[in-house]
């Protein structure tokens, strides 16, 4: 299925053009090669235009959402959860990498506004929840996140086959994450992970 798959791709030989690529080709450049994709732009009306030739940027669904959104964020009190990445952990599989994840010690960033109301301090153990469900973490006062914020980064908390990763410290973030519509982005269908309201109180 993946042969079929890459040889009936952009790059494929559609079984027969001569500078297409299969798995037999490429098993001849094990350090693998850098192929020339036909460019994205070119005929772009006939994909994506309407039969007039234009393009429609905005639909009635994004009335209602903006108005929810501006409701929600002029109502939102006490802290909000928003994720973040680091270049080493883009992925979580890259946490059983002992190399990228050696010197990675996820935290909690907290303005220190925030950990000040909270008698939180670097350093300090903290129990984040949600109606949902709630996570221990490690706490980092940071002015790299604004008042009313607190940061996280996603992918820890591992459970699965992964030895290493298993063994890094870390929480799963999604623990907090709510259920039913109520907790999905309209417009996208997905379960909202940004803007997450929370409460955290110090572990002594």
């Amino acid at each position: 299925r993946m042969d079929a798959q890459l040889r009936m791709g952009a790059a494929g030989d559609h079984y027969g053009q001569r500078d297409g690529w299969s798995f037999d080709r490429l098993r001849q450049h094990p350090q693998g090669v850098m192929v020339d994709l036909p460019d994205p732009t070119v005929n772009w009306r006939s994909r994506l235009a309407y039969p007039d030739g234009k393009l429609r940027l905005w639909h009635e669904l994004l009335d209602a959402e903006f108005d929810r959104l501006r409701e929600d964020a002029s109502e939102t009190q006490g802290l909000v959860l928003i994720g973040r990445r680091d270049i080493r952990s883009i992925n979580n599989w890259m946490h059983n990498v002992e190399r990228l994840v050696r010197n990675q010690a996820p935290a909690l960033l907290i303005n220190a506004v925030d950990a000040q109301e909270h008698r939180l301090q670097d350093g300090d153990q903290a129990r984040v929840w949600t109606q949902w469900g709630s996570i221990v973490v490690k706490v980092a006062v940071s002015d790299e996140v604004l008042p009313g914020t607190v940061s996280y980064p996603h992918g820890w908390g591992h459970r699965g086959g992964w030895t290493l990763a298993n063994a890094t410290s870390g929480a799963n973030v999604n623990a907090l994450l709510g259920l039913g519509r109520d907790n999905v982005e309209a417009i996208s269908g997905s379960t909202l992970l940004d803007g997450i309201a929370v409460s955290i109180a110090r572990l002594d």
